[in-house]
């Protein structure tokens, strides 16, 4: 990014990557824990296939009990988790969290997502237009491959100051620490986003291209 001059066109990328994203979420003044959707009681096994795996990666820390981690971190807050098959993949499963919950506006509780502001966040998008105007310009002959980042919200990390929101409920007194960002935090896109046009930039310098994305899919001509 210094070679190429983009530190300044993307001045949270470096802090992001070093010391995790500050995305907005407040201290917590009392501890909330709503439980979890019945999907993941449904989806049982492939629940815990994903926490071994989170375990494994070192974004989870855990468990604690309620008492262990108020004393550790003070008040927090859960989301209800639940757990959906990935289109067109069957036995995949995807966690989400509901960071919009409550959804009643007039709730003494307020969502996390309520504190957040995806604005703050922007980045681009390979759009539909974009695309086609790319491939009719190319000569004939030229190829494309496409690359997909697994979980790549998950890549992202969280700035400490942030764990209290996004604490996650895995039992009835069971909690883990959530160190990354996650499916369903309004500003997970923009985070990873400002990530991933940074290196398409570096790419483009480098000589790479052209390339475009749409959110972790990128798409190399």
């Amino acid at each position: 990014m210094h070679k190429h001059n983009l530190v300044y066109k993307y001045p949270s990328v470096l802090s992001t990557i070093q010391h995790g994203a500050l995305i907005g979420v407040p201290p917590i003044k009392r501890s909330f824990t709503p439980p979890n959707k019945p999907s993941v009681s449904y989806y049982a096994v492939p629940f815990l296939n994903i926490l071994k795996r989170e375990y494994e990666s070192r974004r989870h820390v855990g468990p604690f009990t309620k008492a262990k981690l108020e004393a550790a971190i003070g008040p927090f807050q859960t989301s209800p988790l639940s757990i959906i098959l990935k289109p067109n993949k069957p036995s995949k499963f995807r966690l989400m969290q509901d960071f919009s919950f409550p959804h009643a506006p007039d709730s003494p509780i307020p969502s996390i997502n309520t504190h957040l502001d995806s604005s703050l966040h922007p980045y681009t998008w390979g759009t539909f237009s974009t695309m086609a105007l790319c491939i009719t310009r190319l000569p004939p002959g030229s190829q494309a491959a496409a690359r997909d980042e697994a979980e790549a919200y998950r890549t992202m990390p969280l700035h400490p100051s942030q764990w209290n929101g996004t604490i996650v409920r895995i039992g009835d007194d069971a909690f883990n620490l959530d160190t990354c960002l996650s499916f369903g935090l309004g500003p997970s896109a923009g985070i990873y986003g400002a990530c991933a046009d940074a290196a398409n930039d570096i790419m483009r310098a480098e000589g790479i291209g052209p390339i475009t994305k749409w959110v972790d899919d990128r798409i190399f001509f």
